[in-house]
Protein backbone atom coordinates (compact mmCIF):
# COMPACT_ATOMS: atom_id res chain seq x y z
CA UNK A 1 0.00 0.00 0.00
CA UNK A 2 2.95 2.19 0.53
CA UNK A 3 4.23 1.27 -2.82
CA UNK A 4 8.20 0.72 -1.28
CA UNK A 5 10.04 -2.01 0.72
CA UNK A 6 9.47 -2.17 4.62
CA UNK A 7 12.46 -3.43 6.20
CA UNK A 8 11.62 -5.08 9.52
CA UNK A 9 14.95 -5.11 12.45
CA UNK A 10 14.37 -7.10 15.08
CA UNK A 11 15.75 -5.46 18.14
CA UNK A 12 14.80 -7.24 21.50
CA UNK A 13 16.16 -6.99 24.72
CA UNK A 14 14.64 -4.86 27.82
CA UNK A 15 11.28 -5.88 27.40
CA UNK A 16 11.30 -3.87 24.08
CA UNK A 17 12.40 -0.86 25.85
CA UNK A 18 15.93 -0.78 23.47
CA UNK A 19 13.69 -0.92 20.64
CA UNK A 20 11.51 1.90 21.75
CA UNK A 21 14.47 4.12 23.08
CA UNK A 22 15.64 4.11 19.52
CA UNK A 23 12.71 4.78 17.60
CA UNK A 24 11.91 7.56 19.98
CA UNK A 25 15.47 8.96 19.24
CA UNK A 26 15.06 8.25 14.90
CA UNK A 27 14.26 11.49 12.73
CA UNK A 28 10.34 12.29 12.25
CA UNK A 29 10.08 12.08 8.83
CA UNK A 30 8.08 8.70 9.21
CA UNK A 31 10.95 6.44 7.77
CA UNK A 32 11.35 5.16 11.17
CA UNK A 33 8.90 3.62 13.47
CA UNK A 34 8.07 1.29 15.89
CA UNK A 35 5.36 -1.84 15.95
CA UNK A 36 4.83 -1.54 19.92
CA UNK A 37 2.69 -3.34 22.22
CA UNK A 38 0.42 -2.62 25.06
CA UNK A 39 3.55 -2.95 27.71
CA UNK A 40 5.18 -0.25 25.54
CA UNK A 41 3.00 2.43 27.07
CA UNK A 42 1.57 0.69 30.22
CA UNK A 43 4.54 -1.22 31.84
CA UNK A 44 7.99 0.36 30.68
CA UNK A 45 7.22 4.06 31.53
CA UNK A 46 7.25 2.76 35.19
CA UNK A 47 10.33 0.84 34.76
CA UNK A 48 12.60 3.65 33.03
CA UNK A 49 11.04 6.58 34.82
CA UNK A 50 14.48 7.53 35.76
CA UNK A 51 15.26 7.43 32.02
CA UNK A 52 12.59 9.77 31.17
CA UNK A 53 10.82 7.11 29.00
CA UNK A 54 7.44 8.83 28.53
CA UNK A 55 5.55 7.26 25.60
CA UNK A 56 2.69 9.82 25.44
CA UNK A 57 5.43 12.32 24.76
CA UNK A 58 7.87 10.53 22.64
CA UNK A 59 5.53 8.95 19.93
CA UNK A 60 2.92 10.21 17.80
CA UNK A 61 0.48 7.21 17.06
CA UNK A 62 -0.36 6.12 13.69
CA UNK A 63 -2.58 3.13 14.48
CA UNK A 64 -3.48 -0.12 16.23
CA UNK A 65 -3.52 -2.90 13.89
CA UNK A 66 -4.13 -6.38 16.37
CA UNK A 67 -4.68 -7.67 19.66
CA UNK A 68 -4.47 -10.71 20.82
CA UNK A 69 -6.14 -11.77 24.70
CA UNK A 70 -4.38 -14.14 27.49
CA UNK A 71 -5.37 -17.99 28.89
CA UNK A 72 -4.86 -18.56 32.45
CA UNK A 73 -3.44 -21.77 32.53
CA UNK A 74 -2.40 -24.67 34.59
CA UNK A 75 -0.10 -27.86 34.79
CA UNK A 76 -2.69 -30.81 33.91
CA UNK A 77 -1.49 -32.39 36.38
CA UNK A 78 -2.92 -29.79 39.25
CA UNK A 79 -6.23 -31.19 40.57
CA UNK A 80 -8.38 -28.14 39.51
CA UNK A 81 -10.67 -28.46 36.66
CA UNK A 82 -12.38 -24.66 37.62
CA UNK A 83 -10.95 -20.91 38.12
CA UNK A 84 -12.93 -21.41 41.33
CA UNK A 85 -11.40 -24.75 42.26
CA UNK A 86 -8.00 -23.35 41.13
CA UNK A 87 -8.21 -20.52 43.61
CA UNK A 88 -8.85 -22.94 46.88
CA UNK A 89 -6.44 -25.28 45.60
CA UNK A 90 -3.87 -22.26 46.00
CA UNK A 91 -4.95 -21.06 49.20
CA UNK A 92 -5.20 -24.45 50.63
CA UNK A 93 -1.45 -25.29 49.63
CA UNK A 94 0.99 -25.97 52.05
CA UNK A 95 3.21 -23.47 50.42
CA UNK A 96 3.01 -21.11 47.48
CA UNK A 97 2.42 -22.16 43.94
CA UNK A 98 5.20 -21.50 41.71
CA UNK A 99 4.11 -19.42 38.16
CA UNK A 100 6.05 -18.26 35.45
CA UNK A 101 6.14 -15.45 32.95
CA UNK A 102 8.78 -13.83 30.32
CA UNK A 103 10.00 -11.90 32.45
CA UNK A 104 9.74 -9.26 35.32
CA UNK A 105 7.44 -6.17 34.35
CA UNK A 106 5.59 -8.61 31.21
CA UNK A 107 2.21 -8.38 30.61
CA UNK A 108 1.89 -12.07 32.03
CA UNK A 109 3.31 -11.08 34.70
CA UNK A 110 1.22 -8.18 36.04
CA UNK A 111 -1.98 -10.36 34.97
CA UNK A 112 -0.89 -12.78 37.61
CA UNK A 113 -0.56 -10.05 40.39
CA UNK A 114 -3.68 -8.43 39.27
CA UNK A 115 -5.19 -11.85 39.75
CA UNK A 116 -3.69 -13.55 42.23
CA UNK A 117 -4.44 -9.83 44.39
CA UNK A 118 -8.11 -9.81 43.66
CA UNK A 119 -8.27 -13.88 44.12
CA UNK A 120 -6.37 -13.40 47.44
CA UNK A 121 -3.66 -16.36 47.48
CA UNK A 122 -0.21 -16.05 47.57
CA UNK A 123 2.19 -17.55 44.73
CA UNK A 124 5.88 -17.52 43.88
CA UNK A 125 6.86 -15.29 40.93
CA UNK A 126 9.85 -17.37 38.50
CA UNK A 127 10.84 -14.83 35.57
CA UNK A 128 11.95 -16.57 32.10
CA UNK A 129 13.85 -15.48 28.97
CA UNK A 130 11.05 -15.38 27.11
CA UNK A 131 7.93 -17.44 26.73
CA UNK A 132 8.51 -20.97 25.47
CA UNK A 133 10.74 -21.59 28.69
CA UNK A 134 7.97 -20.83 30.86
CA UNK A 135 5.85 -23.47 28.61
CA UNK A 136 8.67 -26.16 29.20
CA UNK A 137 8.97 -25.13 32.65
CA UNK A 138 4.89 -25.98 33.15
CA UNK A 139 5.30 -29.16 31.16
CA UNK A 140 7.88 -30.30 33.28
CA UNK A 141 5.68 -29.41 36.80
CA UNK A 142 8.54 -26.45 37.72
CA UNK A 143 5.93 -24.10 38.01
CA UNK A 144 1.89 -24.91 38.55
CA UNK A 145 -0.25 -22.10 36.14
CA UNK A 146 0.55 -19.02 34.12
CA UNK A 147 -0.64 -16.65 31.47
CA UNK A 148 -0.41 -16.55 27.85
CA UNK A 149 -1.35 -15.30 24.55
CA UNK A 150 -3.87 -17.51 23.43
CA UNK A 151 -2.00 -17.86 20.00
CA UNK A 152 0.56 -19.87 21.85
CA UNK A 153 -1.79 -21.55 24.27
CA UNK A 154 -4.01 -23.06 21.20
CA UNK A 155 -1.71 -26.04 20.32
CA UNK A 156 -0.73 -26.93 23.59
CA UNK A 157 -5.01 -26.74 24.34
CA UNK A 158 -6.16 -28.85 20.67
CA UNK A 159 -3.32 -31.63 22.44
CA UNK A 160 -4.64 -31.48 25.89
CA UNK A 161 -1.47 -31.06 27.25
CA UNK A 162 -2.25 -28.17 29.29
CA UNK A 163 -6.14 -27.08 31.05
CA UNK A 164 -6.73 -23.39 30.09
CA UNK A 165 -9.61 -22.49 32.55
CA UNK A 166 -10.32 -18.94 31.82
CA UNK A 167 -10.06 -16.58 28.86
CA UNK A 168 -8.85 -12.67 29.40
CA UNK A 169 -11.01 -11.26 27.34
CA UNK A 170 -14.70 -9.32 27.24
CA UNK A 171 -15.50 -12.95 24.91
CA UNK A 172 -15.13 -16.18 24.92
CA UNK A 173 -12.30 -17.19 22.15
CA UNK A 174 -13.34 -19.13 19.09
CA UNK A 175 -10.08 -20.84 19.24
CA UNK A 176 -10.46 -21.80 22.73
CA UNK A 177 -13.75 -23.49 22.85
CA UNK A 178 -15.52 -24.69 26.01
CA UNK A 179 -13.38 -22.20 27.76
CA UNK A 180 -14.93 -19.54 29.83
CA UNK A 181 -13.62 -16.03 30.28
CA UNK A 182 -12.91 -14.79 33.73
CA UNK A 183 -16.10 -12.27 33.97
CA UNK A 184 -17.90 -15.54 33.62
CA UNK A 185 -16.06 -17.40 36.29
CA UNK A 186 -16.40 -14.66 39.04
CA UNK A 187 -13.64 -12.03 38.57
CA UNK A 188 -15.50 -9.42 36.33
CA UNK A 189 -13.13 -7.05 34.15
CA UNK A 190 -9.87 -8.86 34.59
CA UNK A 191 -8.23 -8.56 30.93
CA UNK A 192 -5.03 -9.29 29.72
CA UNK A 193 -4.61 -8.61 26.08
CA UNK A 194 -1.74 -7.13 24.27
CA UNK A 195 -2.51 -4.54 21.51
CA UNK A 196 -0.08 -3.86 18.61
CA UNK A 197 0.36 -0.47 17.85
CA UNK A 198 1.79 1.61 14.29
CA UNK A 199 3.87 4.55 16.44
CA UNK A 200 6.43 7.50 14.61
CA UNK A 201 8.57 9.70 16.75
CA UNK A 202 6.84 12.83 18.11
CA UNK A 203 7.36 15.63 15.54
CA UNK A 204 6.46 13.54 12.62
CA UNK A 205 4.36 15.95 9.91
CA UNK A 206 0.41 15.52 9.67
CA UNK A 207 0.85 14.47 5.39
CA UNK A 208 3.11 11.88 6.83
CA UNK A 209 1.32 10.27 9.96
CA UNK A 210 -1.78 9.98 7.37
CA UNK A 211 -0.26 8.39 4.91
CA UNK A 212 0.58 5.23 7.14
CA UNK A 213 -2.74 5.69 9.18
CA UNK A 214 -3.90 4.94 5.34
CA UNK A 215 -1.73 2.32 4.53
CA UNK A 216 -2.61 0.73 7.89
CA UNK A 217 -6.08 0.79 8.00
CA UNK A 218 -6.25 -0.79 4.36
CA UNK A 219 -3.75 -3.55 5.23
CA UNK A 220 -5.79 -4.30 8.90
CA UNK A 221 -8.98 -4.46 6.83
CA UNK A 222 -7.72 -6.34 3.68
CA UNK A 223 -8.60 -10.02 3.39
CA UNK A 224 -4.57 -10.61 3.33
CA UNK A 225 -3.44 -8.96 6.44
CA UNK A 226 -6.83 -10.84 8.49
CA UNK A 227 -6.41 -14.02 7.04
CA UNK A 228 -2.46 -13.91 8.08
CA UNK A 229 -3.70 -12.52 11.72
CA UNK A 230 -6.62 -15.12 12.58
CA UNK A 231 -4.44 -17.92 11.27
CA UNK A 232 -1.88 -16.78 14.09
CA UNK A 233 -5.38 -16.41 16.22
CA UNK A 234 -4.12 -12.52 16.72
CA UNK A 235 -7.75 -10.35 16.26
CA UNK A 236 -7.17 -7.76 13.40
CA UNK A 237 -7.65 -4.38 15.39
CA UNK A 238 -7.87 -1.32 13.38
CA UNK A 239 -8.06 1.83 15.65
CA UNK A 240 -6.89 5.28 13.96
CA UNK A 241 -4.42 7.39 16.24
CA UNK A 242 -6.90 9.22 18.12
CA UNK A 243 -8.74 6.39 19.45
CA UNK A 244 -6.05 4.41 20.44
CA UNK A 245 -4.42 6.88 22.60
CA UNK A 246 -7.61 7.15 24.32
CA UNK A 247 -7.74 3.61 25.01
CA UNK A 248 -3.79 3.65 25.88
CA UNK A 249 -4.52 6.19 28.46
CA UNK A 250 -7.51 4.53 29.59
CA UNK A 251 -5.33 1.20 30.63
CA UNK A 252 -1.85 3.00 31.75
CA UNK A 253 -4.02 4.34 34.38
CA UNK A 254 -5.73 1.27 35.43
CA UNK A 255 -2.28 -0.38 35.05
CA UNK A 256 -0.54 1.82 37.13
CA UNK A 257 -1.43 0.34 40.71
CA UNK A 258 -0.30 -3.25 39.88
CA UNK A 259 3.18 -2.16 38.31
CA UNK A 260 3.82 0.11 41.31
CA UNK A 261 2.88 -2.55 43.85
CA UNK A 262 5.11 -5.33 41.93
CA UNK A 263 8.30 -2.25 42.82
CA UNK A 264 9.50 -2.52 39.06
CA UNK A 265 12.37 -0.60 38.38
CA UNK A 266 15.25 -0.29 36.07
CA UNK A 267 17.56 1.13 39.00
Amino acid sequence: YLGQSVLVENNGGAGGYLAAAQIARARPDGYSLLYATAATYLVLPHIYRSKGFEPFAQFRPVASVAKVASGFFVNKDLPVRTLAEFVAHAKASPKPLNYGSPGVGSNNHLAVERFRKIAGFEATHVPFRGGAPVMAALLAGEIQFAFDAQSTLVPYFKSDSVRVLAFADEARSPFLPGVPTFDESGYPGLYQRSWHTIVAPAGAPDDVVEKLRAAAQRATEGPTARERLTAMQTDPFYHPAAEFEAMARKEYAEAAPSVEAAGLSAE
